[in-house]
């Protein structure tokens, strides 16, 4: 039978509880809805539970519409966004303007030309309505402060808002469905919902939108003149503009070229890069890709971005904080850059990190050249400029830091390594059982070989090999079995090439029974508990359940103290053991493998390692309650 909603069970009975959604939490003023229920029976708890969920829906419905007409709120949820930005080039306006030029002069051709329907008769009065509209026309184009008669209701410096919106559109410039607008008409008697277009403040606002709207009623205007002059003096009317010359051109075909944005550039370079990279890697890109469109505009044509531009993105990568796209959610990069420094009084200082996305920048340029759509590169000579010398060189130290002794006792002394419930919700409440899957087995891996999270991860049975009674972890990204790969649970991968080595397993690990579990494996993959679930790397699972389980000791600093911090103690205590450099450098993978195997061969370097490893050790670190019996 499926387990009740929001219905639960503790020492004191039945307990109802919802958590509020995040969104709502300070307008509801607390985080959980939370009831009691004393003196039923089960069926009547699974009652009370569905009324209970009936009334928490309407409450957060309730919420919601709150949330929604709060001026407050409506405010904070798009301030963070980045506001909207387009540009147009002078070739861009000059072609749309003579494209509708040329379009309102060839209705006229159509319609038998300027002269059409004249009479004796009717000569003067089309004089005077012709002269009428060529002088609003040309109060339109030179934005004269007059209201026109046509558009009484408005500044004629927006009479022609709309047609120039028509005209991006109709050009793909713009899209039409991000200007549909839904309005209610009444018609007899009756409400009817009718879409149209709408020009948004943003459009409105805009420089170049404000230029093409000029530009099509100086064309306006021209025509107007010329329908004047042709009854006027009874003739083919002359061109006073020149801007419109080629539009009168035999058999002019006018489409405006529309030149690449920088929304277009972004999603041609990333897609040309995915095939080749790894997902986590893609991510990384799109720090860089994002900075771009939010810094300079989706919209923008790339021929208009400056190099002050690209130094200002430079200046933005050095204080953008860690896992800005997890913590900083809905803020554009620099509002989330705002904010930690108000956080923590003074700017994050990510040198290592801004170095790493201008380089992609400058990549995503080069890729714009190579396809001929820049000339240059606008991040030539753009720097990264090193901020001023920090309050604190401890505080803004980068680098993972090791677990002390004292706090490896802490860790291998909690309920998992002592007994708990299980090892997925219930890992840190004491209990009766001692799994050994992942959770289990992954820091006292690192702990003892000072391998990588995504390195043990990714171990099959055929990498634990022996050499001469030696067993020792082979680390490669070659995959052995077939059992997981055709269900694509993971792609084996290692950080380098030096990545490549042999480490001995310790003596530790062997009492406590980590052969055995290795031999009794029914998968070739060693640790399957841990699926990807849609991450790029099973790392990214493991670190989310790691941090569970060490929240309640204390110990974990954000980048600071983390799993890594198994491998930085396993390197102390290799330096602790007074193993030479050249061999740490081997175990721990930053020298090329081949490099020790042409010095001492493989059999002999084994044993020499396993030698040195079997060194290592932690003062007052007693595990032999997990020893295996």
């Amino acid at each position: 039978m499926p387990k009740q909603q929001y219905l639960s069970k503790d020492n004191k009975g039945w307990k109802l509880r919802r958590r509020v959604p995040q969104a709502l939490k300070e307008l509801a003023g607390k985080e959980n809805w939370i009831e009691r229920i004393a003196g039923v029976d089960y069926r009547t708890a699974c009652e009370k539970a569905k009324v209970f969920g009936v009334t928490t829906d309407t409450e957060i419905k309730r919420l919601e519409g709150q949330l929604k007409s709060s001026p407050a709120v409506a405010e904070a949820s798009t301030a963070d966004e980045p506001g909207f930005k387009f540009g147009l080039t002078d070739h861009e306006l000059d072609q749309i303007a003579i494209a509708y030029f040329h379009d309102l002069e060839q209705q006229i051709q159509k319609g038998d030309g300027y002269r059409k329907g004249i009479t004796d008769e009717n000569r003067h009065e089309i004089l005077v309505e012709l002269a009428e509209n060529f002088e609003e026309a040309d109060a339109l184009a030179t934005a004269d402060q007059a209201k026109s008669r046509h558009y009484p209701d408005q500044d004629i410096r927006t009479a022609f808002h709309l047609v120039a919106l028509k005209q991006l559109i109709k050009y793909h410039f713009l899209d039409q469905q991000d200007f549909q607008h839904t309005y209610k008409r009444s018609s007899r008697g009756k409400i009817r919902q009718h879409t149209g277009l709408k020009v948004t403040a943003d459009l409105r606002s805009n420089p170049s939108f404000q230029q093409l709207a000029d530009r099509l009623a100086e064309a306006n205007a021209e025509i107007a003149r010329r329908r004047l002059e042709a009854v006027s003096e009874n003739r083919h009317p002359t061109l006073q503009n020149p801007v419109f010359e080629k539009a009168l051109e035999t058999n002019a075909e006018i489409t405006p070229q529309r030149s690449v944005r920088v929304a277009e550039l972004v999603k041609e370079y990333l897609q040309h890069k995915e095939p080749g990279i790894t997902k986590s890697r893609f991510d990384q890109l799109k720090t860089a890709t994002r900075a771009l469109e939010e810094e300079v505009g989706k919209s923008i044509p790339l021929s208009e971005i400056t190099r002050t531009q690209c130094q200002s993105i430079a200046d933005l990568f050095v204080v953008i904080p860690p896992y800005a796209k997890r913590h900083y959610k809905r803020m554009s990069l620099r509002k989330a850059s705002e904010t930690f420094a108000k956080k923590n009084g003074e700017p994050a200082q990510r040198v290592k990190e801004a170095g790493k996305n201008l380089a992609v920048l400058n990549e995503i340029f080069e890729f714009a050249v190579d396809q001929e759509w820049l000339a240059s590169n606008p991040t030539q000579r753009v720097k990264i400029n090193k901020p001023a010398r920090p309050k604190s060189y401890f505080e803004h130290e980068e680098g993972y830091e090791p677990f002390t002794a004292d706090e490896l006792k802490i860790i291998f002394n909690r309920p998992l390594y002592t007994g708990c419930q299980d090892d997925r919700h219930g890992i840190n409440k004491p209990g009766p059982n001692l799994p050994r899957r992942s959770r289990f087995w992954l820091p006292l891996i690192s702990t003892f070989s000072g391998l990588r999270m995504q390195e043990i991860l990714q171990l099959e049975k055929h990498d634990i090999k022996q050499t001469d009674g030696v067993y020792y972890f082979d680390v490669n990204d070659k995959v052995h079995g077939n059992d997981y790969a055709a269900e694509e649970e993971y792609v084996k991968r290692l950080k380098a090439k030096n990545s490549l080595r042999k480490v001995p397993i310790h003596p530790e690990l062997i009492k406590i029974g980590f052969l055995s579990y290795v031999e009794q494996s029914e998968r070739q993959w060693l640790f399957p508990d841990m699926p990807l679930r849609g991450a790029s790397k099973m790392s990214d699972q493991f670190s989310k359940r790691f941090r569970v389980f060490m929240k309640p000791t204390g110990l974990s600093v954000p980048r600071r103290k983390v799993f890594h911090s198994f491998r930085n103690s396993f390197n102390d205590a290799l330096r602790a053991a007074d193993v030479r450099m050249e061999h740490r450098e081997q175990i721990l993978g930053w020298v090329d493998h081949k490099k020790m195997d042409s010095r001492y061969g493989h059999g002999h370097l084994i044993k020499r390692l396993h030698e040195e490893v079997a060194r290592v050790e932690y003062e007052g670190l007693d595990l032999s309650h997990l020893y295996e019996r």
